[in-house]
């Protein structure tokens, strides 16, 4: 799950966590509309396995390193919760 309680915006008061994930959901949509070369693209709020790969390809490509990756990847993600097992695949 996204872990928008975190963004500094919503830490602030500023935003809610809805209204940052609503934006942070905007960015997948915004990626596949320009990859895709398309002028619209039907909103469906849904990030599908190669969006969501194919978004933090662009992504990680601009970070420094790996490890500065996989802290912004642990935390946007929760991925220290309870709840998920730890570890990367390779698919990353």
């Amino acid at each position: 799950m996204y872990e928008a309680k975190a963004h500094p915006d919503v830490r602030s008061g500023k935003r809610s966590e809805q209204e940052v994930l609503a934006e942070f959901l905007d960015t997948f949509e915004l990626h596949l509309q320009l990859e895709l070369n398309l002028t619209s693209l039907t909103k469906d709020v849904r990030v599908d396995n190669k969006m969501f790969t194919e978004y933090y390809r662009n992504v990680g490509s601009s970070i420094e390193s790996d490890e500065q990756f996989e802290l912004i990847m642990t935390t946007v993600w929760d991925l220290n919760s309870k709840t998920y097992s730890k570890g990367w695949g390779t698919h990353f």
